[in-house]
This record gives structure tokens, sequence and C-alpha cells, in this order.
């Protein structure tokens, strides 16, 4: 099926799409888009953030488009756009260190308003942060994982650098030169590698330079490389054994490759 064709469906389901209407302001509006593969995704949101919501709706193909070439969606999804800051983070229930504005697991993401936030620019800030959830969503369903990816051997440099890079301009996106001076001397390895402290104090550096290291991955191989560490992880095999199988280096040898480029020795 032609990429032209696959969009046009999805327009069309997004043209029939019901909304349920309410006038409870915490009662939630639903709304159902029907991709052509068969999968569904739910749009869930209060009625202040109808706008929000209709918005999302409008950019969604393309969006999905962006995200395509990490695996099909193979199981419906659901999106909730949450009013505050509170309310997003008693749902996910994440004790996360950093600032937090999106949340994935294999079957839905869940979204604070930019708009609700005072966030400039909003409608631009919702596709950067959905592009980087649905991201983490189809990696999870490729490889069938269940579990939080932190419970595995998967380092936080390709899991969140994957979405980092995917959810990036070609214009915004940096190098290992820009990384050396930001990083102000800082052990790239933590920045690989982050502890939540690291991640409190330094989350912007470390989510760019995820997007740098998956970005110098992808370089070597393409999305075919990528695609088979995502096959091989679905088939049982660890990180550390795919990423020398695909690649013919060990993940060490990388990071010191990195390391070099970036003026550290380790």
């Amino acid at each position: 099926m032609t990429k032209s064709f696959i969009l046009l469906g999805l327009v069309l389901a997004l043209s029939n799409c019901t909304t349920t209407q309410s006038i409870s302001l915490n009662t939630p509006q639903v709304t159902h888009v029907d991709l052509p593969d068969g999968v569904t995704i739910r749009i869930e949101n209060n009625i202040s953030e109808n706008l929000v919501a209709s918005v999302l709706r409008q950019d969604l193909p393309r969006l999905l488009e962006q995200t395509g070439h990490w695996g099909a969606l193979s199981e419906d999804v659901i999106i909730r756009i949450h009013g505050s800051s509170s309310g997003f983070r008693d749902h996910v229930k994440q004790d996360h260190p950093g600032h937090l504005d999106g949340w994935a697991t294999y079957r839905s993401i869940d979204v604070q308003s930019p708009r609700a936030a005072g966030v400039e620019r909003w409608r631009d800030r919702l596709r950067q942060v959905v592009v980087h959830e649905l991201t983490h969503v189809r990696f999870f369903q490729t490889v069938r994982l269940h579990v939080d990816w932190r419970q595995t051997d998967i380092p936080f440099w390709f899991v969140e650098g994957m979405a980092v890079y995917t959810a990036q301009t070609e214009q915004s996106r940096t190098d290992w030169r820009g990384l050396r001076r930001a990083s102000n001397g800082l052990d790239l390895r933590l920045l690989l590698d982050p502890t939540p402290i690291v991640v409190q104090q330094q989350s912007r550096l470390a989510y760019t330079t995820a997007g740098v290291a998956f970005g110098e991955i992808l370089a070597l191989k393409g999305t075919k490389g990528i695609r088979e560490i995502m096959g091989g992880l679905s088939n049982g095999e660890t990180f550390t054994e795919v990423f020398r199988r695909v690649y013919d280096r060990s993940i060490g040898d990388i990071l010191r490759s990195w390391g070099a480029q970036i003026g550290q020795d380790f």
C-alpha cells in the first residue's frame, strides 16, 4: 500500500470520527481515530482542552508519517491530554527527576497540555511531544516490550535518543562539536547513561546528547541497522548482543569513539 493511500485513508477516518460531548469540565471528551491498518487511536481530554485535541487530530496524519519508519502500530493506542501538571503526574505516577510533559507506555501516551501550561507556539510543542512519545510507543510495540525499558539493558541514549532525534527538525540538531562546548567537561558517559540526579540537573543536555548519539548510530547503517537491532530485541537478544552483531563493534568501542570526538579519553 502506498504512503499517499495510507494518508488518504487516515484523513477519511479522521473526518468520520465521533466525539462524545459533555457539559462537565471534568468529563473526558473521547475521539476514536481509526487507522487503515485496523489500529485505533483513542484521544481523551477534558472539555477545557478541546482545542488542543482538535489540533492533535488535524496533525495526527503527519505525526504518524514522521514516526512510521520505527515500526507499525500493532495494538490500539490511547492519547490522554491533561490540563494540569498535577493531573498529569497523578495519572502517569512517575517520580521523574526532571521536567516532564509527556509519558509513553506500550499502549498509551499522556501529554500535559502545552496550551494550558502557557507555552508559546504551543502547537509546535504539542507536535514535538507527541512525536517523541509516539516514537516510544512504536519502539515498545515493535520489540514487544511490555515492561519499563529501564529494567532492561537497552541504554538511555538509544531509547531516548531515537525519540529525541525523530522529534527534532534538521535545523535543531547538533553534533559532537556543539556538545563539546555545551558539556563543559562533564563526563560524556554520565550523559549517555544518566542517573536521576544528572537528569534533574542536566536534563536538556542529557536528552540532546542522546539525540546526537542516536544520530551517529543511524548514520552507520541507516534505518535498516536500527530495525535490525529492534528485530533482535524482539527475538530475545540483549541490546549488547544485537548491537555487536549488527555493527560488528562493541558498545564500549562506540562510546570511546564518541568520547574522542568530544575530547575525552576513557
